[in-house]
């Protein structure tokens, strides 16, 4: 609920993460799953998204995906004189709650200017990507930021153009066989859909280490698995799917959102 989220007792996913203050959780009146919180954690500015609540829905929504430009969506963004574009969906699910965001920032005294550090996962990872691009547009300082199982976000040159603004603090993480990092298919570099870039790549268990691909697409990461369909189908059984076992075995909770105090399934 939103009284155990903001009281930051929601559970063993809130126990595992002490110091978070001013917790405030980001909701939208359009009927869209756009969800997000804005806190503090030992001091310090935090923004994290939620992932979507319909997994097996929006792979297949990913799947068909088409592109808008960035800039027309109110966030200026351009590379070597080309827009940007990024996935329709993503991008209206951020518009949602951007308004928000920003003024629950202020309200907290987190102003342009301040370090911030941004996080989410699965389509909150995608929403995240477009939030750093924004903040930092905006003259937020994006610190160490991270995200889990993000899909790809927007085209060729929105990843030149993240890449120019924030990636030297930010990364994306990928696990074994998450089929949602391979969604939408990927393009090339004057169509369709690219990754940003560093990956972070686990091919298992984190204490086995991990890998690190420098640019969006490469094969010796997560690329390297290129059966989509059969991925997706595993994730069909929550538990077999690779999207929701980030971390293993370092973190035991699971990431359907069954620890939490609601038992609300989010993945």
């Amino acid at each position: 609920s939103q009284a155990s989220l903001e009281a930051w007792k929601c559970g063993p996913a809130c126990d595992a993460v002490p110091d978070m203050t001013e917790v405030r959780q980001i909701l939208n009146g359009e009927g869209r799953d756009a969800y997000a919180l804005v806190a503090r954690r030992a001091g310090k500015c935090i923004l994290a998204f939620r992932g979507t609540s319909d997994l097996a829905g929006w792979m297949e929504d990913l799947q068909s995906s088409a592109l808008v430009d960035l800039s027309g969506q109110g966030v200026p963004c351009e590379f070597e004189g080309q827009p940007c574009q990024v996935g329709d969906g993503i991008m209206s699910n951020y518009n949602a709650i951007a308004k928000y965001i920003k003024g629950n920032l202020t309200g907290m005294g987190c102003t342009p200017g301040s370090d911030i550090t941004i996080t989410g996962h699965s389509l909150g990872a995608a929403e995240a990507v477009v939030a750093m691009f924004d903040l930092a547009g905006q003259g937020y300082k994006i610190g160490g930021s991270y995200t889990f199982g993000q899909p790809r976000t927007g085209d060729y040159t929105f990843a030149k153009a993240f890449a120019a603004k924030v990636t030297a603090t930010s990364y994306r993480v990928t696990y074994h066989k998450d089929p949602v990092v391979h969604l939408p298919y990927e393009g090339n570099e004057t169509d369709g859909f690219w990754h940003t870039s560093p990956e972070i790549f686990y091919n298992g268990d984190v204490r086995k280490g991990y890998k690190k691909c420098a640019t969006g697409e490469e094969t010796g990461c997560s690329d390297q698995f290129t059966d989509v369909p059969s991925m997706v189908v595993d994730c069909l059984d929550l538990s077999q799917c690779d999207h929701l076992r980030y971390m293993t075995a370092k973190k035991t909770i699971l990431m359907d959102g069954s620890s939490c105090e609601d038992g609300a399934l989010l993945v």
